[in-house]
């Protein structure tokens, strides 16, 4: 099974070429490594890369304008070659050399797994702390969690990857959510289609957190569409019980964030374009069996 590695980049060279190297260093040999540039404005990434990998394997692509996230992940599944689609940060890597190795063996192993999630260790502040798809609540309860290889609802982009035949199946990540929330979107996609995903402890990735690419000069702000993408969730996958709680506990939520952060001009209009949006999108209502994974699993439905 050949494995694209998907690494999106703005204007970080040099963290750049650290994920690379880890990537390089894998003891599995049939990968790949895409990069898509999204319109750096500081340097010519495909040409910086060149000169420092010598190696094939290094696939670089730019793009002319920025994009946002949601479109650069689903463009690099475009782009790649693989059987399975990998991912990690532009500021991140590989932890050892066996993270390939043991994402093609679980896949191998389970017909049924769409998708794997690892752990990522993140050092924002210096401090390690653990990046995982499980809430505080389910870690308050079961602090070996972690530690343990389970069936989970969601997972996060810094470490994951995912089978070619679920994306075909169930679509790359929606380019109009720009950015925030798709990962959960995506999850839900996976479910509903009868998929598992798994939380896999020994796939670990580093993280180092860079200032926000997010594209410079932009009319909104990344919790603008947070706000917004939170109503198309609600909108096109829960079952009624659920949206009113849903969309209250996170706007209080984002309500906090853009008061700490003066952009209530951006809260007021993710509220406004969120419900344009939910009114002119078809719902894709979770069916039975996808609601009971999601409470079997850590999954939430009311917020």
């Amino acid at each position: 099974m050949k494995v694209s590695v998907q690494i999106a980049t703005r204007d970080r060279l040099e963290p750049l070429c650290k994920a690379i190297s880890s990537v390089l260093s894998q003891d599995y040999g049939d990968f790949e490594v895409v990069v898509l540039d999204d319109a750096s404005q500081s340097l010519d990434v495909c040409e910086a890369l060149k000169e420092r990998f010598d190696d094939p394997r290094v696939r670089c692509f730019r793009n002319g304008r920025w994009s946002g996230v949601s479109a650069v992940r689903s463009r690099m599944m475009e782009l790649g070659e693989g059987d399975i689609y990998c991912s990690i940060d532009d500021d991140g890597a590989f932890a050892h050399s066996s993270c390939l190795s043991m994402i093609v063996e679980a896949f191998r192993a389970d017909p049924k797994l769409g998708l794997l999630a690892g752990k990522i260790k993140d050092y924002r502040g210096g401090k390690e702390r653990l990046l995982l798809p499980f809430g505080k609540k389910a870690l308050k309860k079961d602090p070996a969690l972690p530690e343990g290889r389970h069936k989970v609802s969601y997972f996060l982009a810094g470490c994951y990857a995912v089978r070619r035949e679920v994306v075909e199946r169930c679509g790359a990540y929606r380019p109009e959510m720009m950015y925030g929330e798709e990962e959960l979107d995506l999850s839900y996609r996976v479910i509903a289609a009868g998929y598992d995903i798994v939380y896999e402890p020994g796939i670990v990735a580093y993280h180092w957190p860079e200032p926000s690419a997010f594209g410079a000069n932009q009319p909104r702000s990344e919790v603008y569409y947070q706000i917004r993408n939170r109503f198309h969730l609600a909108h096109a996958y829960l079952p009624v019980l659920y949206i009113p709680s849903y969309i209250a506990i996170w706007l209080g939520r984002y309500l906090f964030t853009c008061l700490q952060r003066g952009r209530i001009a951006d809260y007021l209009s993710g509220i406004r374009d969120g419900i344009r949006n939910m009114r002119a999108a078809p719902r894709e209502q979770l069916g039975r069996e996808a609601l009971a994974y999601l409470r079997n699993n850590y999954g939430r439905l009311w917020y």
